[in-house]
């Protein structure tokens, strides 16, 4: 579980009030252009995104699966 976490940044927008969370090898891609960001996730929470990587034990790709839940 607590491996699940490992390697994902965490930031917080003020304006918007969202949370975001993406992979750190992709942070260029999320500071310089977010639409290539493939890992990124968002959420009013930060519980949520929580939820989402420690349930898919990290893998963005089956984030999908949660929504379809």
């Amino acid at each position: 579980m607590e491996n699940s976490l490992y390697g994902w940044l965490f930031t917080y927008n003020t304006y918007t009030k969202k949370w975001f969370a993406f992979k750190s090898e992709d942070k260029e891609a999320y500071f310089g252009n977010d639409k290539e960001c493939n890992s990124m996730i968002s959420s009013k929470t930060i519980d949520t995104l929580l939820y989402m990587i420690i349930t898919t034990e990290g893998k963005p790709e089956e984030f999908d699966k949660l929504v379809d839940e």
